[in-house]
C-alpha cells in the first residue's frame, strides 16, 4: 500500500481522467470523497481557483492541505511509494520571490514611506543621478 491513510479528493478535469485516478488511490491504500470535506489529506486537480487554494492552504490550525496535480498520484502508483508533494504543488507552479513584508501592500506602503522620507531629507532623483555621475567618475 503506498496511500495509506490519504483521503483524495479529485478536483476537476483531470489527465489521466478522474474516475483512473480514483481507482489507483484505492488500489494504493486510499479513499476518495467526492467533496472537499475535512477527511481529505490531498486535494488532486490540474488547476485551482484563487478561493480554493487559500481555503486549501489557510485551514484552521494551520493544518493546510497540499493541493497536486495528477502526476503525484501516477508517479506514486507507478512507483509503489508515496511520493513527496513538494514537486507537484499546485501553488509552487509560479515562483515566489521571498520578501519582508506579508503582503505587497506592505511592502507597497514601505515604499512609499521611504519616497516622503527621501524627498523630506532633500534626497530625490537628482541626488540618485548626481551620485551615479560620480561614481562614474570615480571608476575612471
Amino acid at each position: 500500500d503506498w496511500f495509506p491513510g490519504c483521503c483524495v479528493w479529485i478536483n476537476g478535469h483531470t489527465d489521466p481522467p478522474a474516475d483512473e485516478l480514483a481507482r489507483l488511490v484505492v488500489a494504493g491504500g486510499g479513499t476518495v470523497e467526492n467533496t472537499p470535506c475535512p477527511r481529505v489529506t490531498h486535494a488532486v486537480a490540474r488547476t485551482l481557483g484563487g478561493n480554493r487554494v487559500k481555503k486549501l492552504r489557510e485551514r484552521k490550525r494551520g493544518l493546510s492541505k497540499p493541493a497536486v496535480r495528477p502526476e503525484w498520484v501516477v508517479e506514486s502508483a507507478a512507483r509503489r511509494r508515496r511520493q513527496d508533494v513538494g514537486p507537484y504543488l499546485l501553488w509552487a507552479a509560479a515562483p515566489t520571490t521571498r520578501t519582508f513584508f506579508r503582503t505587497d501592500r506592505e511592502a507597497e506602503q514601505y515604499r512609499t514611506l521611504e519616497a516622503a522620507l527621501a524627498a523630506r531629507r532633500g534626497i530625490g532623483e537628482d541626488y540618485d543621478a548626481a551620485a551615479a555621475d560620480d561614481d562614474a567618475a570615480l571608476a575612471r
